[in-house]
């Protein structure tokens, strides 16, 4: 004897199943059946752009592949980009941007330069610690000088909202 779930998984079988012959098969008033076989139609991956993804794709797995995008001018003479081109009808290039242009086999493409030496400011020892000093010791006055107006001003400006919160409550 078979188990209810069973038969109730062959009913469902059946079920889908004539749920995808029946508008083939039954018709309607004028005789003809809801869908035919020569209505239906595969999309079409025969065009230029799917077939460079494609061929890119399989070549390169790991890398996005090239793509198309649009460049035109506005009324106000700006340069606009878009993946399709502008529906209004003016003059527009497309433009074919492959987001690997810069890469090579191993990551991105290091600019071939030189390293030049540099001349680097004057480093003084901090005599206890050992540690470098990354300023000239001389402008140690005007540094501290600086970090004490910027405090001034917070502070003012802190007074300035603090005598506003207290005008508005």
């Amino acid at each position: 004897m078979r188990s209810p779930t069973r038969k109730l998984g062959y009913i469902l079988i059946m079920v889908l199943i004539l749920a995808g012959i029946i508008p083939f098969a039954l018709p309607l008033k004028d005789g003809k059946p809801l869908l035919n076989f020569s209505d239906l139609k595969l999309p079409e991956f025969n065009t230029p752009e799917w077939t460079k993804t494609v061929k890119h794709k399989l070549e390169n797995p790991d890398q996005p592949a090239p793509r198309t995008v649009y460049r035109w001018k506005d009324d106000a003479g700006t340069t606009q980009y878009g993946g399709e081109p502008p529906k209004d009808g003016r003059p527009y290039e497309a433009v074919t941007v492959d987001p690997n242009a810069n890469l090579i086999a191993g990551g991105v493409q290091k600019p071939q330069t030189k390293a030049v030496a540099t001349p680097r400011p004057e480093v003084t020892q901090a005599k206890d610690s050992g540690l470098p000093i990354p300023f000239n010791p001389g402008k140690i006055k005007s540094v501290v000088d600086d970090a004490r107006g910027v405090e001034g001003m917070l502070k003012e400006r802190k007074a300035l909202q603090d005598q506003a919160i207290g005008a508005s409550q």
